[in-house]
């Protein structure tokens, strides 16, 4: 983390105290895991959140975790199983927002953004990447608003970072957060979560003769399956409850 910051900085031609940069870095940290553990906490008490599958998430090494969008509840449904330091790909618009915006970027969220190639932000995410750290990333783009529909195209830059790290992807499915906040809604109703994490997935390596655009397709299409695989049996299980 400290190396990130000075690199930052070189780049400027600036170079933080000492004492500056170890106060910037205990800062995020506390916001970090604060933010964390409240948001576990809130879930659990407000939304009665259960998760499944925690044990699949590995606890050492890159990974990258691609969820399903539905809402933006779906940073909280994403922590209840978050047991590492996580980065996580927000579209750009937030961070314009005061306030607000400062404080995604202290906890290890960054801007991309959407409709068109970021450059800038895939470059972000293949440093986290290679630092060994966790990259929490919703491919669709887009919040998939109503169930009856086909689910948004995914995009394939998550695909191209694992190819280019050789990190395993690992599917994780949110269901209940469309409930809890729908669209246009400014407060959380207190209707269930339930998060699932499925079993890693190392994709295949692409070889040159691989029509490269419709293998990354492909790949994406595939793990955002077995997101859809994990949302069914989530779905499953709350009707068979109800």
């Amino acid at each position: 983390m400290k190396e990130e910051q000075g690199a930052r900085l070189r780049k400027r031609g600036r170079k933080l105290p000492r004492w500056l940069d170890r106060a910037v870095f205990w800062l995020r940290e506390v916001l970090y895991w604060s933010g964390l553990y409240t948001f576990k906490l809130f879930g659990k008490l407000y939304n009665r959140a259960e998760v499944y599958g925690a044990e699949h998430m590995p606890r050492t090494g890159p990974f990258i975790a691609v969820v399903n969008h539905q809402s933006h509840m779906d940073a909280i449904a994403s922590a209840l199983c978050v047991r590492r330091r996580v980065h996580v790909m927000v579209k750009d618009s937030l961070f314009k927002i005061p306030i607000v915006g400062q404080w995604m970027r202290l906890v290890y969220m960054f801007p991309v953004r959407r409709g068109a190639l970021d450059r800038k932000a895939f470059e972000r995410a293949l440093e986290v990447l290679r630092r060994g750290d966790v990259l929490f990333i919703a491919p669709e783009g887009t919040r998939r608003r109503r169930w009856d529909e086909p689910p948004p195209k995914p995009r394939t830059g998550f695909v191209r970072m694992a190819q280019a790290v050789g990190c395993p992807v690992v599917p994780v499915a949110i269901w209940g957060t469309q409930r809890v906040l729908p669209p246009h809604s400014f407060f959380p109703r207190p209707c269930k979560i339930r998060v699932k994490v499925g079993e890693p997935i190392l994709l295949p390596p692409l070889g040159p003769g691989d029509q490269r655009r419709e293998a990354l397709e492909r790949q994406a299409e595939f793990v955002m399956s077995k997101v859809y695989e994990l949302w069914e049996e989530l779905d499953a299980l709350a009707r068979g409850r109800s």
